[in-house]
């Protein structure tokens, strides 16, 4: 025991000049802008459908001119997905193309990063459901209870995207998407340093499209095979912008940045097209949405242009370090509002709209605070980690 002991006590001075060596991880201030800009679209997407649900939406058509962009919430969560395929890239690109931990080490560490908010805000929205906001009304929110068995064991086991989808909170379903892309990503960085980054993306689109085909008539759709390109979207703007490449990335920017607005005035022609509610079944939407960001976020590793100093802009980086607690919560905090003071007031649609979408989101962004510091600010870092690795 003793002699165990003592090798540890050795290579523990070892382990950490190992750490010191490491390139610190770099933080980009516009990646948390545009968190903070997704979180805060899927809360407005949000309180559109809770004032205008789906089954029984009644809207006029100047209020659908000018509102009826915040029906295409998927695309902001699409957005999410892209960005963390290039946070969770980014630093494998910066340590030479290996991943820094094991892949088990990974796992545990995104489990670490996730699932406690998740679960906090699981009870959450549990309890309100209990105590307030359990009833049907005929609002967005309806599509969360009742609560059947599957949505205990769907959320329980993260796998909420097939089983019991919407129930307990209708927003919890990209989080079982995400962690089951996280399955994925040590195969992806494997195929990085195998096939390359070019070759990797385009065989993973490809297999996100075709998986597409194969289940959106099925029960296991929700598994959205289309995110899984979209991540690999994001993993390749961080190989690109910031790895060996990254010369020939800056030589090339206004390229990158005609591909992001190209994509996006695309996306805004196609979404006119299809409408609201074949967008939905369309994954042509989702990818051009998420080449846009990407290339964009391309362009952003060589430049200092005042978008990106308005995306690095104080607020918007408050709102995005805890866009993850706002998503988690907002749910069950919209219908609450409604449900208890914007209802009883007897207002206009467009003025319920209003309130629920200004002073109603701010107080939600307040509430996600708070549980930000109660909750999800103590599993940022995984124990044992250097602060350069949280």
């Amino acid at each position: 025991m003793a002699t165990s002991k003592a090798s540890i006590d050795l290579e523990q001075p070892m382990l950490a000049a190992v750490e010191s060596r490491r390139p610190p991880r770099l933080h980009l201030a516009h990646i948390d802008g545009i968190r903070a800009l997704a979180a805060t679209f899927v809360v407005l997407h949000h309180a559109w459908l809770t004032v205008w649900p789906v089954d029984h939406r009644v809207i006029s058509a100047t209020t659908l001119r000018y509102t009826g962009f915040l029906a295409f919430g998927n695309l902001a969560v699409c957005v999410f997905i892209v960005v963390s395929g290039f946070c969770l890239m980014l630093p494998v690109t910066q340590n030479s193309g290996r991943p820094r931990d094991s892949a088990v080490r990974f796992y545990q560490r995104r489990a670490f990063r996730i699932l406690p908010p998740f679960y906090a805000a699981m009870v959450l929205s549990l309890v309100l459901i209990w105590l307030f906001v359990g009833q049907k009304t005929g609002t967005h929110w309806d599509v969360s209870i009742p609560i059947r068995p599957a949505g205990y064991i769907g959320n329980l086991l993260l796998l909420q995207d097939i089983i019991g989808k919407g129930q307990i909170n209708h927003a919890f379903w990209s989080v079982a998407v995400e962690m089951q892309i996280y399955l994925w990503f040590p195969l992806l960085v494997w195929a990085y340093g195998r096939l390359g980054r070019i070759q990797t993306t385009a065989l993973a689109l490809l297999a996100s499209l075709a998986g597409f085909a194969l289940l959106k008539d099925s029960k296991l759709s929700g598994l959205t095979p289309q995110y899984y390109g979209l991540f690999c979207l994001g993993a390749f703007a961080a190989a690109t912008g910031y790895g060996p490449s990254r010369d020939a990335a800056a030589r090339y920017r206004t390229v990158w940045i005609g591909i992001g607005c190209g994509c996006a005035v695309a996306l805004a022609i196609l979404t006119q097209h299809l409408g609201i509610e074949r967008s939905y079944h369309s994954p042509w939407p989702d990818y051009l949405i998420g080449m846009s960001v990407a290339s964009l976020m391309v362009a952003a590793a060589s430049t200092e242009s005042r978008w990106l100093r308005w995306l690095g802009c104080r607020p918007l980086v408050w709102v995005g370090a805890f866009s993850y607690s706002l998503y988690l919560i907002h749910a069950p905090l919209l219908q609450l509002i409604w449900q208890y003071i914007l209802n009883p007031m007897h207002l206009t649609r467009e003025a319920t709209f209003a309130l629920l979408a200004l002073p109603g989101a701010a107080a939600i962004i307040a509430c996600a605070y708070i549980f930000y510091l109660l909750c999800e600010r103590h599993f940022l870092r995984f124990p044992g980690r250097s602060p350069q690795q949280s």
